[in-house]
């Protein structure tokens, strides 16, 4: 699995992007100094709202369908479609609704036991009622402005419930978020700020956020040897969990605070083999797509290190503090105690991937292949490995508290035609440093089929049942 230099650098940042149903821009932010979004949850080169106005205005698709938790815990068919749209060269604007199908029929009617009465008239009432019910609709509005060559702004609100609030009352429905890029000959300058946002971690749990904003400059060679990245981060507010409880244990990266940060890394692929150009039998159809019609076996590396400067130190000693009385007063954990206001630590990754057929018969004529080993902090291994040899009786959360070691796996194969079946799973290699069997992280399934009348797009369908959640979307360009 060769993994994208720059993903794994935004990856120890706070803005990396991950794919999620539970938002109805399709996007959430994964917590810092977390392991890249597998392959198949990576997003699209096309918003949420394009999506629904390419199948809404050129196929006639009403609406598209996903699957995704409430904040009480259950999930279900939802439909999201784009209800108005206007702009012109210069801007644009969307609104783009959201229904909770399956939890709208699957309400069950109360009957009328006062009264008694069955007519057909009152029963289609009864029925009527239920679409009056607010909790059942969402709303996101998002706008793109361009405001020069090489300047956009990028803004969105979303209303996970009509309601005003949420299913619990600790959490307000609303969730907005502003992004100002900027082109630089050689860089990016990234400038965004964001109100109850959705994060998540390795292990899928989900966070919310109440007020974050950053500040980065990155190199834009995304091709280059060397990739590096320096920025300012501050969150502030009562960190919350998805069904907006005040959590007990959350991930360092999901803290509040203010950080400064850098980051380089060195990454290569190395071409072990690869397919000449002209190797497709012209005698066949030609590949279902050509992007993917390129048998080749690539092995990559990279290796980074980062500093992290802590600019509130006050604020941390009250976090230490807090994490030692948490044993007898059940208030927040932190799954990583490192309290030092500067620190600085290195991150590798080893990735394969392996593809043969060419994708022109009708019937299992690609397989691909993809393996990576992500290690996020070398001083997290180092110190779980010396704490399981000097003592083999440390606790399950001591050990825990480490970074360990990443393992991700994806097969695609294609089982008719254009359609293929894949799947992208992560575990957590603690047998590295703690003699334990892998945990699975999370997992995906997913199905998507090349779209020739749109030339290098395709229509996937993924579904995860570690985050109970899945999306059918278009994606362009995807190899």
């Amino acid at each position: 699995m060769v993994a994208k230099g720059g993903s794994r650098l935004a990856a120890h940042f706070w803005n990396e992007e991950i794919e999620s149903s539970r938002s109805l821009d399709a996007v959430v932010r994964t917590v810092p100094n977390e392991p890249p979004p597998l392959p198949i949850l990576r997003t699209s080169k096309l918003s949420r709202a394009q999506q629904l106005l390419l199948l809404q205005r050129l196929v006639g698709l009403p609406c598209m369908p996903s699957y995704a938790p409430d904040l009480d815990s259950s999930a279900g068919l939802v439909l999201d479609r784009v209800l108005a749209s206007t702009g012109g060269n210069a801007w644009w604007a969307t609104l783009t609704g959201r229904i909770r199908a399956q939890r709208l029929f699957s309400q069950q009617k109360e009957p009328d036991r006062a009264a008694n009465v069955s007519s057909n008239s009152v029963r289609g009432w009864s029925q009527a009622k239920r679409l009056l019910d607010m909790s059942l609709y969402a709303l996101c509005m998002r706008v793109r402005m361009i405001l020069g060559p090489k300047t956009s702004l990028n803004l969105s609100a979303e209303m996970d419930s009509l309601q005003g609030l949420s299913y619990h009352s600790k959490i307000s429905s609303y969730r907005g978020q502003a992004t100002l890029r900027h082109k630089l000959r050689r860089h990016h300058v990234i400038a965004e700020a964001a109100w109850n946002q959705l994060s998540v971690d390795r292990e899928t749990n989900y966070w919310i956020l109440p007020i974050a904003c950053s500040f980065d400059i990155e190199s834009s060679q995304k091709n280059s040897l060397i990739q590096y990245r320096v920025g300012m981060y501050h969150s502030s507010g009562v960190l919350l969990g998805y069904d907006g409880q005040e959590v007990k244990r959350a991930p360092a990266g999901a803290l509040p605070g203010t950080h400064a940060r850098a980051a380089v890394l060195l990454g290569k692929n190395f071409d072990v083999w690869k397919a000449q150009s002209g190797q497709p039998n012209r005698k066949l159809r030609k590949p279902y797509n050509l992007l993917a019609a390129r048998p080749h076996v690539t092995i990559s590396s990279f290796l980074g290190g980062i500093v992290n400067t802590r600019l509130n130190p006050r604020h941390l000693d009250f976090n230490k503090n807090a994490a030692e009385s948490s044993a007898s007063s059940g208030s927040l954990q932190i799954q990583s105690y490192n309290y030092s206001p500067v620190s600085a630590d290195l991150f590798a990754s080893l990735g394969f991937t392996a593809q043969v057929g060419l994708f022109q018969r009708s019937f299992l004529d690609r397989t691909k292949f993809g393996a990576r080993i992500g290690f996020g902090a070398a001083s997290s291994v180092a110190a779980a490995t010396m704490k399981s040899v000097i003592s083999a009786e440390a606790s399950l959360e001591e050990k825990q508290e480490h970074q360990c070691p990443t393992l991700d796996i994806s097969v695609e194969q294609q089982i008719l035609g254009p359609l293929q079946a894949r799947l992208d799973a992560r575990f957590s290699l603690r047998a590295i440093t703690q003699r334990a069997w892998p945990d699975m992280h999370d997992i995906t399934y997913g199905l998507d089929c090349s779209l020739e009348s749109f030339g290098a797009a395709k229509l996937v369908v993924w579904y995860s049942p570690s985050r109970n959640e899945g999306m059918a979307e278009i994606r362009l360009l995807e190899t």
